[in-house]
């Protein structure tokens, strides 16, 4: 990035029925909800919490993208 401050991004889990999930709504802000801020790392750019400790076991390997050299949309009938 240039000289400008990177963003945060922070997350936030909520299980549960969609009953408990809108009290939780009701009943809270986005600034009383207790956020966790993810570790944005790129090429990625995971919207949830990740570990990488690992990471460059990970890289060592190839990606899809070097695996499917073709990118296509699969079979398309166009009947459906």
């Amino acid at each position: 990035m240039s000289d400008k401050k990177k963003a945060q991004v922070f997350h936030f889990d909520l299980y549960g029925k969609r009953e408990v999930k809108y009290d939780f709504l009701n009943q809270n802000s986005v600034k009383s909800i207790n956020w966790n801020e993810l570790d944005v790392k790129e090429p990625h750019y995971f919207f949830v919490p990740k570990n990488f400790d690992i990471i460059e076991i990970y890289e060592k390997y190839f990606s899809v993208s070097e695996l499917f050299i073709e990118i296509g949309s699969g079979v398309k009938t166009e009947r459906d």
